[in-house]
């Protein structure tokens, strides 16, 4: 079944802008998830910070001001980031997480979610 909806951690957005490569989300995914955690971190990066420039900038993220931190997720102590992120997907779980944190995908697989 192909994914059509994501929600990304900063550090999959920081490594795809800055390389330039951030134009393949949209192309393969028709949602695409910014929680607030991982906006404040990916923007709040220097002003010359290619990453935090352009994700100010893309029309294509949704921005999502609030998500509920799971307990389950809560009690794995992770960042802001990979605990919304994992909220999200336990709350949705049409969405797919993005995330290159180990002990996010620990805790995705122990929560049986799904991440790339």
């Amino acid at each position: 079944m192909p994914i059509s909806q994501v929600v990304v951690n900063a550090s999959p957005l920081i490594a795809l802008f800055n390389s330039r490569q951030a134009e393949l989300l949209p192309q393969l995914f028709e949602d695409i998830i910014i929680p607030r955690g991982v906006w404040e971190e990916v923007t709040v990066r220097t002003p010359a910070d290619l990453a935090a420039q352009q994700l100010k900038e893309t029309s294509w993220v949704q921005r999502v001001e609030t998500v509920q931190i799971s307990a389950k997720i809560a009690a794995w102590d992770l960042g802001q980031g990979e605990s919304e992120v994992l909220s999200w997907i336990v709350r949705y779980p049409n969405y797919t997480g993005i995330v290159d944190d180990l002990a996010a995908r620990r805790c995705a697989d122990a929560l049986a979610v799904y991440v790339i």
